[in-house]
This record gives structure tokens, sequence and C-alpha cells, in this order.
């Protein structure tokens, strides 16, 4: 019987120490890469803004059996590929 009562307090403070490390990390976070590409700025502007080009240029999609075009309704703000989503919420020259 006592060993289950340990095993029993051992659990529930490993729950309540897993509840009290969430309650400090961040509800958000963003992720930001940075690259350098060696061609004409308007030619990488325009593919990196027009969505329907993303298979061309996305190494994620060459991994990704269901990977899709979106439709071909211009698209500048966001697209939806399979189960995610696309957002470009800032795009500068």
């Amino acid at each position: 019987m006592k060993f289950f009562k340990g095993l029993l307090i051992v659990i529930v403070g490993l729950v309540v120490l897993f509840l009290l490390i969430g309650i400090f990390l961040p509800s958000q976070y963003r992720v930001e890469r940075q690259i350098t590409i060696k061609a004409p700025i308007d030619s990488v502007f325009n593919n990196a803004l027009d969505l329907h080009t993303v298979l061309l240029w996305n190494p994620w999609t060459a991994m990704d059996s269901a990977a899709v075009t979106p439709s071909q309704v211009p698209v500048k703000i966001q697209a939806i590929y399979g189960n995610g989503k696309v957002k470009l919420s800032e795009l500068a020259r």
C-alpha cells in the first residue's frame, strides 16, 4: 500500500510540475528564417508574393505528397495547402 501511495504522490507531483512549467512558458511563438538569394529582386518578390508558385521554390512541398497548389484565384494574403495554411504577414523589398 505504501508503494502505491508513493507512486500516486510522484505522479501528482509530476503533473503539478508540468502545469507550473506550462504557466511560465509563452503562449505564442514565432519562427523566422533569412537567406540571401542571388536573383533579381523583382523576380524573387513576385515569386514570394504569389503563393501559386510555392511548389516551384518550397523544398517542403517536394517532401509532402499531399501538397497541392491553391485554386487559380490570385492569392496574395493566405493559401491553404492540404491540412496546413500559409499566411503572408509581411513582405518588404
